[in-house]
């Protein structure tokens, strides 16, 4: 998993024409992810890891990863 992201976020930044070190990212992990069980949550977990884990080995200087299943506080 960590492979094909930082491939797909490299590709991203290089179409942006940006560097990865000059911006801060925001990532919305999908609902399709949402599931309740403890393994989807686990799932979730992990790909959230993995997201940090190679926005910051790519030298981005702050990453906020949400996800799209968290319910509105207001």
């Amino acid at each position: 998993m960590y492979a094909r992201l930082r491939h797909f976020f490299l590709t991203i930044y290089n179409r942006m024409q940006v560097k990865p070190s000059s911006q801060p990212i925001i990532v919305s992990i999908p609902i399709c992810h949402s599931d309740d069980t403890e393994s989807a949550r686990a799932s979730r977990r992990q790909l959230m890891e993995t997201i940090y884990s190679v926005l910051f080995d790519m030298n981005a200087p702050a990453v906020c990863a949400i996800d799209q299943d968290l319910p509105l506080k207001l």
